[in-house]
């Protein structure tokens, strides 16, 4: 376990690329709609997948493969009614997915330098008081959503077992939606004292120059934060 963040499960399901049953009228279609998770916004996810499409549209020229973006509730949406045929999304999801409506698996992303999908959460670097997890009773703290993966289920998980009830013993839970940054947003602006984001997404934030750790935010219970500079 890296030392400012919570892991679960491998790399093999860090992304996956699910396909939803279809009959023979959408086994004939030219264009096929591909539903993206769009968790830091509909301009980052355009930008991740952008090449995805372009290869499928050289490598498949008899279709035309068309991104479209959501939250978490749109995806669900989006599959039970057909509107998408395929689906890109994180690990959480796609197993609800898998259960809800029945999509399946054709093809995973691994990185060998992710080894698992992981959470963080961060407070303003200036909150002594925030410090360890058990420090969170009482707190406010900000969120995606209630079934967010690696928005909230993971370190929620954590704080279980630190003894803190994510439902019973925080001050408020505030589910502030998609792009997760907005929980960033809402800690330097004081409306929260504490977010859980995915940690890629503050490790990418980092390298952007877009916060600091250590100047601006911290991460609770971490050993070390110099994990995220850049």
């Amino acid at each position: 376990m890296r030392l400012m963040m919570w892991r679960h499960w491998c790399a093999s399901l860090f992304l996956s690329l699910s396909i939803i049953g279809t009959g023979a009228e959408g086994a004939n279609r030219k264009d096929v709609t591909i539903g993206v998770f769009a968790y830091q916004g509909e301009r980052t996810a355009t930008s991740d997948w952008r090449d995805l499409a372009t290869y499928l549209d050289r490598e498949i020229p008899e279709h035309r493969f068309l991104l479209k973006n959501y939250d978490a509730a749109g995806l669900r949406r989006a599959v039970a009614t057909g509107e998408v045929d395929l689906v890109i999304t994180n690990p959480g999801y796609y197993i609800a997915l898998e259960t809800e409506v029945g999509v399946s698996r054709i093809a995973t992303l691994s990185s060998p330098t992710v080894p698992a999908i992981a959470s963080v959460i961060l407070t303003r670097a200036d909150r002594a008081d925030l410090r360890e997890l058990s420090d969170l009773k009482g707190k406010r703290i900000a969120a995606v959503s209630p079934d967010a993966f690696a928005g909230y289920l993971v370190a929620a998980r954590e704080m279980l077992d630190a003894g803190v009830d994510p439902e019973t013993d925080l001050g408020e839970r505030r589910f502030i939606g998609l792009p997760m940054f907005r929980a960033i947003e809402a800690i330097m602006e004081g409306e929260v004292d504490a977010g859980i984001v995915k940690a890629c997404m503050a490790e990418q934030m980092v390298r952007k120059g877009l916060i600091t750790i250590n100047a601006e935010v911290i991460a609770i219970d971490a050993v070390s934060n110099d994990q995220y500079h850049s």
